[in-house]
């Protein structure tokens, strides 16, 4: 029982050192999010692997089993979070660069801008799928044509993507 654990141990270690070899050496970009998913099937495979034989043996009563699956979902639940973080960050220096665009383009304007990016399809992750532009209502009706041929000519964002809309300021 003992020999199997070590052999599993060592093909898991090995698994994850060819992992974070192939990431060090892979450039960025989409090819690495393949890389990352066929080391990831592998370890599953490894992981699952010694299954059947365990079956076939009698498991003493002191092996443990709660800690490593508790680690396991801790761990999942820590990278969502990190993913969405990245994601909310990637969006917000998005949103901040489409800002400070429109300014440079607009004379007088000083909009809040707001995007959201692909997170779902690999094929389009990180393009943007929607943008709202908010503005004083003090601009004019011809602003929004202009914001809308600003994003479509600079960033290929298609014009229904893009939304304008108009506040008026509180006055207390």
């Amino acid at each position: 029982m003992l020999e199997l654990l070590k052999e599993w141990a060592v093909t898991l270690a090995g698994i994850v050192v060819f992992g974070s070899m192939c990431e060090v050496i892979l450039p960025e970009g989409n090819f690495q999010k393949y890389v990352r998913l066929a080391v990831g099937m592998l370890l599953i495979l490894a992981l699952v692997s010694p299954v059947p034989k365990l079956l076939r043996m009698e498991i003493p009563d002191h092996f443990p089993s709660g800690a490593s699956a508790d680690a396991y979902r801790q761990r999942s639940e820590m990278e969502e979070k990190q993913k969405a973080d990245v994601m909310r960050a990637y969006q917000q220096k998005l949103a901040e660069k489409l800002r400070l665009s429109l300014m440079n383009k607009i004379d007088g304007i000083n909009p809040e801008v707001r995007c959201e990016a692909e997170e779902t399809d690999p094929a389009r992750f990180g393009n943007i799928n929607e943008v709202l532009v908010i503005l004083d209502a003090q601009a004019t009706a011809d602003v929004t044509e202009q914001i809308k041929d600003i994003l479509a000519e600079e960033y290929g964002i298609e014009r229904k993507r893009a939304t304008v809309r108009y506040v008026k300021e509180q006055e207390e």
